[in-house]
């Protein structure tokens, strides 16, 4: 481990982030006197969790933040972050990097944190514990601290002694077990007497208990009799409620059945008069069909007459139109012929330029063969050309190709037989791999087994924790509670103690003489006090005598008139406001007043019966309240003044009705403040906060309890963690090296895979390489016979291009005198096709004259026939009316039957109907006499399950289960009988059950916890014995082998000298101190402190190196520890300097050249501006 990173933010100088990078070896911090250097210094001690103001040079904590400078305003943070490298894992945790930062602000409390995450400052201190950099490190000395070495007692060096044995941390452990074990043998002596004090409560609760079991069996057992009683009654009330419903039910049917009649007889009656509606209409269809089969009659006749007139018209107009087509078809004729002429002229043309077209399509067709041939031969004797060139390069280029061929194949052979040689080495180190593995995974598998098991024991463990820290919670809350309230009772009887004190609450002037009085006794001879304070009233009636009393309430009470005299003067002299006092000698007994003999029910009391005074002050109650009676409130106080009573009447709320009839209301001090009955207030008081205290010195014997039990329980969970420790760290430990084994196989399976694969690859490379070398030989010699074919070739394909250029011109003349042929045959054809034209346009015209007028004709004739048609249909139509008129004339007369007969059907259904109603009635009669008897039994019924619920906390359906056992008479006598022994038994302690339960389950529980505390305390001496046996052997080894080094050292700084180290004992007996003992040239062995200045530097700096020398710490801090060495002394610490930093990281701030010159590293310091 060692030092890589200090972050400074607002520390002392560093107003600004400043970070610094620390690397293994000797660096050197220097600078100007002022500048700073120690500062650095002062922030790693900071953050490795110094407490000590002085030893950071400060008085408060808050003086290492940045306190400002002429152009930097204070900050109000400073925070130092250290970075640590944990690769060895000297520090317990499981990170490769460690970093503990530190932070405080002006006013508040400091921060601290390790990788980021929150803790407290003794986290970071037992981070550090035994590393040699704990809270008396060696490590760090700071400007001066090697004085301090020279200075301390052997007790002192001693400590550090011990940080080098690394037995700070095991220290702190029996210093926490020690404190562990005074805390259980606490408890454990608080727990004695509790149980002692059960004890007693459990007898006395015995007896108890046994009275309360016989009464709780009574009554339970008279609750289930009186049960049975109420169920046997709700189940003959159930029954009642059952049979009524069924008779409703049957009452319902027989209305339902009624109704149905009833619903049946509508139906009926609603039918027939549907049919006779159905009739009637019928009859009126019938009756109008008539009507309208008379009036189309008269129609259909006049239609016929009129299609005849209509056809006559229609046949003459036929005779023109055939004679006008007879006309048009014969100028049809002529034109006809006409065209037929032109038409064989145009056709002998067209086959005359049919043939021509033939003849010339036919040249060029041979044109166009005998250039295409032409074009042929060249391009076939281009690609020749091509073809010859292209062999000869891919001839070339084959011979080349076959040669690299050869030579790959023979370096691809070698390759193949080197790499089978290594994939054989490959497979047997993965077999011993494999076997590795396999015992490697044993091991961890048993480890898992542990931690498994060491986890039950450990999730056992933290819950039976979790169980404690929630009981020690509940405890820690109640004495909470009770401290709480306890603290509000003080708080209260505090204050109105001081308002007492105080005379709060009195008129001015009665509170100065009060207070007059209690500065100087003497002052006003026989003053009693105020009369507020010198009665006590209830509670109850404190409003009430308070508005009666009024202003007297602060009256001043004196035994004579002449004890009056200075009390007047006094109030005089003040000047104060107004005044009351009496002398109890000189009191008249009031008279009493008037109707007292008419007083009725509404006075509650008479205010003197309720106020409590001794002696005379009962006469001064007399004269101040005699008149004065109380009531409930105003209404009875106005009924009390109607009966003519003439004294004062008071409500209990403090209304007054005077005898005059006012009445005055409110304006009276309530509560604390109120002087009336505060004594009595402050009494109640002082026995509730008694009663607090009794019950906080329960809570905090129940804490105390709570919290021996948690800490048995948390030393349970740290030995189970540490024993799962333990076998973590094996299972750690083989997890490592299982994962290396892995890789190790999988990195030989890769290559023996990667090896296993090249093999074959290049194997089958090889096949295709030979394959090829012998397809390319083939092919070699297959081009060589293709170029000198294709040079015969090119000769013979010359000669065809030229005799095919000579057809292809000739053919092209040919194509020429054909083409000015057809251009004069074009000229006659198209002349012939114009007249041609003339006589179709003119012959069509005419076929459509032709045609309009035999469609004329058509249409005519059509339209002609269907006139015919619709006379023949209006006659035909005639012809049916008169036979339907006949037939509805028929239908009426049966209709007018049938609506006859109808009508007296339905005045019987009528009749059946209004019967059927009367029944429906008698019905609904029934059913609602019997829906009332239902509705009372229903109601008993719900009555008796309320309650059941209410009494016995039962349904009703509970209650119909349970059965009467006997018959009834025999129940209520047994009933009274369980009320005559509960009578016997007399007043019950109830809760004596519970509580003897309870306080037996507490005993048992707190000698269960008594056994747990001596048992935890056993094993707590046990581990103290063990730590200082193993504290006392590290101890003597360390002291032997820093002995040693020193003595070496020793010898090697001064020449030959000797010097040693010795164990001394103290004067008051305790642990042995570490003395140096030095035996310089000419002089004899000596103390330290018998040693001159440079000599006693050079001691204490061999003393410190031989320590690190024997306890090497992660990294070591010197602030100019060689200031007072001369420059061959600086030598020799120089020297030794180097040696250190093989061991461990140096870090020196220094002055010195000649230490400057020693440092790898230099880091220079500047002042601030």
């Amino acid at each position: 481990m060692q030092l890589r990173r200090l972050e400074l933010t607002g520390f002392k100088t560093f107003v600004d982030r400043t970070e610094l990078e620390f690397h293994p070896g000797i660096t050197a911090i220097v600078g100007p006197n002022g500048s700073g250097k120690s500062n650095i210094f002062d922030g790693i001690r900071w953050a490795l969790g110094e407490t000590n103001a002085r030893l950071l040079r400060g008085a408060r904590m808050e003086d290492v933040i940045f306190s400002g400078s002429a152009t930097r305003k204070p900050t109000g943070m400073a925070s130092v972050a250290l970075t640590l490298d944990n690769g060895s894992g000297l520090l317990p945790l499981e990170f490769s990097e460690v970093t503990v930062g530190r932070a405080v602000t002006r006013g508040g409390e400091g921060e601290y944190a390790i990788n980021g995450v929150d803790c407290r400052l003794r986290d970071v201190q037992m981070l550090f514990l035994g590393t040699g950099l704990g809270g008396r490190s060696y490590a760090l000395i700071g400007q001066g601290e090697v004085d301090a070495v020279l200075g301390a007692t052997p007790v002192e060096r001693r400590h550090w002694l011990e940080e080098a044995a690394g037995l700070a941390r095991h220290k702190r452990q029996r210093t926490e077990a020690e404190r562990r074990l005074d805390r259980a043998q606490a408890h454990l002596d608080r727990l004695s007497d509790v149980v002692d004090e059960l004890a007693h409560q459990q007898d006395a609760l015995a007896a108890q208990a046994e009275s309360a079991a016989k009464h709780r069996a009574y009554s339970e057992e008279l609750r289930e009799l009186e049960l049975a009683l109420f169920a046997d009654e709700a189940r003959r009330l159930l029954g009642s409620v059952r049979r009524l419903a069924a008779q409703l039910a049957a009452d319902r049917e027989q209305l339902a059945a009624a109704g149905a009649k009833v619903s049946e007889a509508a139906a009926d009656a609603a039918m027939v008069e549907a049919q006779l509606s159905s009739v009637s209409t019928a009859w009126e269809t019938g009756q109008q069909a008539l009507l309208t089969g008379a009036e189309t009659l008269s129609v259909r006749a006049a239609d016929v007459q009129a299609f005849d007139a209509q056809a006559e018209g229609l046949r003459g107009r036929m005779g023109q139109l055939n004679a006008d087509i007879g006309r048009v078809a014969a100028e049809g004729t002529a034109l006809a012929e006409d065209a037929a002429l032109l038409g064989r002229e145009a056709a002998e043309a067209s086959r005359r330029r049919a043939d021509l077209l033939r003849d010339l399509t036919a040249a060029e067709a041979t044109l166009t063969a005998a250039a295409a041939s032409a074009g042929d031969a060249q391009a076939r004797l281009a690609q020749s050309r091509e073809e010859a060139i292209e062999v000869a390069r891919t001839l070339a280029q084959s011979r080349s190709d076959l040669a690299a061929l050869r030579a790959r194949a023979d370096m691809l052979a070698q390759s193949v037989d080197a790499s089978t040689q290594k994939a054989g080495t490959l497979g047997e180190a993965a077999a011993q791999l494999a076997k590795d593995h396999q015992r490697a995974q044993e091991v961890c598998d048993d480890a898992r087994r542990s931690i498994g098991a060491a986890d039950d024991a450990v999730a056992a463990a933290s819950r039976a924790l979790e169980t404690l820290r929630q009981e020690a919670s509940a405890a820690v809350e109640a004495v909470h509670a009770a401290e709480l309230g306890e603290h509000r009772l003080l708080a209260r009887v505090g204050s109105i103690e001081e308002a007492a004190a105080l005379f709060l609450g009195f008129e001015e002037s009665t509170r100065e003489v009060l207070l007059a009085a209690k500065a100087d006794p003497a002052r006003f001879p026989g003053l009693r006090g105020a009369m507020g304070d010198l009665v006590d009233v209830p509670e109850a009636h404190r409003p009430a005598i308070a508005a009666a009393l009024g202003e007297r309430l602060h009256c001043l009470v004196v035994e004579t008139p002449d004890q009056l005299e200075p009390i007047i003067e006094f109030i005089r002299e003040r000047g104060s406001s107004r005044g009351t006092a009496l002398a109890l000698q000189a009191l008249r007994p009031p008279q009493p007043p008037s109707g007292q003999e008419s007083l009725n029910g509404d006075v509650l009391a008479r205010a003197t019966d309720v106020v409590e005074a001794a002696g005379a002050l009962r006469g001064a109650v007399q004269a101040l309240l005699g008149d004065v009676v109380i009531a409930e409130d105003l209404p009875a106080a106005w009924r009390i003044f109607a009966t003519r009573y003439a004294g004062r009447i008071v409500t209990r709320d403090g209304t007054l009705l005077s005898p005059e009839g006012v009445v005055t209301v409110g304006g009276r001090l309530q509560g604390d403040a109120a002087p009336l009955g505060r004594q009595q207030v402050i009494a109640e008081l002082h026995a509730a906060v008694a009663a607090a205290q009794a019950r906080r010195h329960e809570a905090t014997a129940q804490r105390e309890t709570a919290l021996g039990r948690l800490a048995a329980g948390d030393e349970a969970v740290r030995s189970a963690q540490a024993q799962r420790g333990v076998v973590a760290a094996l299972l750690a430990e083989q997890l490592q090296r299982l994962a290396r084994l892995d890789a190790e196989i999988a990195r030989a399976a890769e290559e023996e895979a990667a090896h296993t694969t090249e093999i074959r690859t290049a194997t089958e490379t090889l096949r295709r390489l030979h394959a090829e070398i012998a397809r390319r030989e083939a092919d070699l010699r297959h081009l060589e016979g293709e170029g000198h074919r294709l040079e015969t070739q090119t000769s013979e394909m010359v000669d065809d291009v030229r005799r095919l250029e000579a057809a292809r011109e000739a053919a092209s003349a040919e194509v020429t005198g054909r083409r000015l042929a057809l251009v004069q045959l074009d000229g006659t054809v198209e002349a012939i096709r114009a007249r041609l034209s003339d006589r179709t346009t003119a012959l069509v015209e005419l076929d459509a004259r032709r045609a309009d007028l035999v469609a004329t004709a058509g249409r005519t004739s059509a339209e002609l026939a269907a006139i015919v048609l619709r006379r023949d249909e209006a006659q035909a139509a005639y012809d049916r009316l008169l036979e339907a008129q006949a037939d509805t004339k028929a239908e009426v007369e049966r209709l007018i039957a049938e609506r006859g007969r109808l009508r007296d059907v339905l005045a019987q259904r009528q009749a059946d109907h209004t019967a059927a109603v009367e029944a429906v009635r008698a019905a609904e009669a029934a059913v609602h006499r019997t829906e009332l008897r239902a509705t009372q039994a229903e109601a008993e019924l719900a009555a008796s399950a309320a309650r059941l619920l209410e009494q016995y906390g039962i349904t009703l359906e509970d209650a119909a289960t349970r059965r009467l056992e006997g018959p009834r008479d025999e129940a209520r006598q047994r009933l009274d009988e369980l009320h005559a022994a509960l009578r016997e038994l007399g007043p019950v302690n109830l809760r004596a059950i519970d509580e003897h339960a309870a306080i037996t389950a507490r005993l048992d529980a707190l000698r269960m916890h008594t056994g747990d505390l001596r048992s935890a305390g056993e094993a707590l001496r046990q581990a103290i014995t063990h730590i200082n046996a193993a504290l006392r052997v590290r101890f003597r080894e360390t002291f032997d082998e820093v002995n040693r080094e020193f003595s070496r050292l020793f010898e090697r700084l001064f020449e030959g000298r000797s010097g040693n180290l010795e164990l001394v004992q103290d004067d008051l007996g305790g642990e042995l101190g570490l003395e140096v003992v030095a035996q310089l040239p000419g002089k004899r062995r000596r103390p330290l402190v018998a040693l001159s200045g440079g000599e006693r530097s050079l001691v204490a700096i061999t003393l410190i190196f031989a320590m690190l020398q024997v306890h090497p710490s992660p990294f070591c801090i010197f602030d100019e520890v060689e200031a007072a060495l001369d420059d061959a002394n600086t030598k020799r610490f120089t020297d030794l300097l180097r040696d250190l930093a093989q061991k461990t990281q140096v870090l020196i701030i220094t002055h010195n050249k000649g230490t400057m010159a020693a440092a790898d590293i230099l880091y220079g310091v500047t002042m601030q501006e």
